[in-house]
């Protein structure tokens, strides 16, 4: 019996040279929430005279609905309608596979795979609106639907290769126990692997994990790293270790005991980043290592401007590039929001003045409606009053003192119920410094700049910006 694969509604068949090996359940799974209408008929497909596909009784395909559908699907996907897109290519990868175009509708369902994980990517998991979960769910379904689909289309072509790097996309995508237990036959079939034991080591290895997330949510942060320990070391290749994996590097992380998260989160990345880059376990190890590394460059461009010497071009768009990483794939909206002021930060120390506000401008237009859940935290009040820093300075440079005085104002205002030292050591003091600075260069009234270079002397007597004002009043009475 040759190798043949069908695609059924509901089931994925898999016909095999020693025997038939029915794949059910996580199939059937994988359609709930999928989008995408199928084309009435049956499983069987006749050729017409014209070439065309005919589809039980019904519905033909011919060349030039086929491309439609293609192209369709192409359209939305340029057009950033991922969610349209994902259910358009899986209806072409549908039809082409009844049409017997096996090899193009596994490139079809390649896309429905990329259109979905950009769909996921697009939900601001941290701003959830009515639908928003349904919304997750569906995404959630087609890309497993593509994925599923491909591995069928892979095995009945039998291109063993395909389908199992479309077997690991799957344990990387959804690592959950429940969805690959369906699909282990298969596996163990194509790796000669015995079946009992591929279940067990899963099955186990998930059992762990689940233990160490629960305990770490008690709050138990010893039991969630033995455990996470145990599944990592024990059965270090399975969905539940890395799933383990990604739990105790969180721990760490919230910890703040980086350098242990970051050597988890790069056995991530080294596991699933080539085979499944997008998937949500390496969004978040890209998305931490690029926050602790982009910090880390950012803070050697600062010394180099502290010794008075200049970065390279090169330096800040590797810090840069770090920065984009958190704010593409952080699931965090407050993570997010701090990357983007870390961003403008960049350009306020290479003196891009434009750049800066024009920046800051669209992180204010995102952030700033009060609707996002970041809001309600310190982490974006920190981050815009961080914005209001280098916006202000940025206006300054450009001799826009009334514009630069609302900014250094709004970073005072910041401040009102918190420590002096809340944003920065000098960040209070420098607001009122800049503000002062402001009034003496655009010559404003002279009763104004002594009264708040009276404030800066009196509240802020040990910093610099004291000293500095402190200078210029004795000067100013010689």
């Amino acid at each position: 019996m040759k190798n043949a694969a069908k695609v059924l509604p509901g089931v994925l068949v898999v016909i095999v040279a020693v025997g038939a090996l029915v794949v059910t359940g996580w199939w059937a799974t994988a359609q709930e929430g999928a989008t995408s209408p199928q084309p009435e008929g049956t499983s069987g497909t006749d050729s017409t005279a014209d070439g065309s596909a005919a589809v039980g009784e019904g519905t033909q395909y011919t060349a030039k609905i086929l491309e439609g559908l293609r192209v369709q699907a192409e359209q939305a996907m340029a057009a950033g309608q991922y969610e349209l897109a994902t259910a358009q290519f899986l209806e072409a990868a549908s039809a082409f596979t009844q049409a017997n175009r096996a090899a193009e509708a596994v490139q079809l369902y390649d896309q429905a795979a990329s259109a979905a994980k950009e769909f996921l990517i697009s939900l601001d998991l941290s701003r959830w609106k009515d639908g928003q979960s349904a919304k997750l769910d569906s995404a959630k379904g087609n890309l497993r639907r593509a994925l599923l689909g491909k591995t069928g289309l892979c095995r009945g072509a039998g291109d063993t290769q395909g389908t199992l790097r479309a077997i690991q996309q799957l344990r990387a995508e959804d690592p959950e126990y429940y969805r690959l237990r369906e699909i282990l036959p298969l596996q163990a079939e194509l790796q000669g692997v015995d079946l009992a034991v591929l279940r067990a080591q899963e099955a186990d290895a998930a059992q762990l994990s689940d233990q160490a997330k629960w305990a770490w949510k008690q709050g138990n942060s010893k039991s969630a790293g033995e455990l996470a320990d145990a599944a990592i070391t024990q059965y270090p290749d399975t969905a539940g270790a890395l799933l383990a994996r990604k739990t105790k590097a969180g721990m760490l992380w919230r910890l703040k005991q980086y350098p242990e998260a970051r050597t988890l989160y790069e056995d991530i990345m080294n596991r699933v980043g080539t085979i499944a880059p997008t998937c949500a376990v390496a969004r978040e190890a890209a998305s931490r290592i690029g926050w602790l590394e982009s910090i880390r460059q950012i803070r050697q461009c600062m010394a180099l401007c502290k010794e008075g010497r200049r970065p390279s071009v090169a330096q800040w768009k590797a810090a840069q590039e770090q920065v984009l990483t958190v704010m593409r794939w952080d699931q965090e909206a407050g993570t997010r929001a701090e990357a983007e002021v870390m961003q403008i930060e960049i350009y306020s120390w290479q003196g891009m003045s434009d750049e800066v506000i024009k920046h800051a401008a669209e992180f204010w237009g995102r952030y700033g409606d009060g609707s996002a859940a970041a809001i309600k935290t310190l982490h974006f009040e920190r981050a815009s009053a961080w914005a209001h820093v280098y916006v202000g300075r940025a206006f300054q440079s450009q001799g826009r003192w009334a514009e630069a005085r609302a900014h250094f104002q709004a970073v005072i205002d910041a401040h009102t119920g918190k420590p002096d030292s809340w944003l920065a050591p000098d960040s209070l003091a420098a607001a009122y410094w800049y503000i002062w600075h402001g009034l003496r260069q655009s010559g404003g009234p002279a009763e104004e700049i002594r009264s708040i270079g009276d404030q800066i002397v009196t509240r802020f007597s040990n910093s610099s910006h004291a000293a500095i004002v402190r200078r210029a009043q004795t000067n100013a009475r010689q």
